[in-house]
């Protein structure tokens, strides 16, 4: 996972490296869609099957 360089809200999730194996899971999750790992909540808010990964944010509990 990489922290975007201008906005500290946002980080890139690598499908080939996978830290929070997700599997196949990762290959169903789409834009809008949420999942938790590292006891927090995450949002999906982009997906690039060519650079081969998701823009997520960390999202506050009580807003899910």
């Amino acid at each position: 996972m990489q922290r975007d360089l201008f906005d500290n809200t946002i980080f890139y999730y690598d499908f080939a490296a996978d830290h929070w194996n997700l599997g196949d899971f990762r290959d169903i999750l789409k834009e809008g869609d949420t999942f938790e790992a590292e006891g927090k909540t995450w949002e999906i808010v982009g997906r690039s099957n060519i650079e081969q990964c998701f823009t997520i944010i960390e999202v506050d509990d009580e807003q899910v």
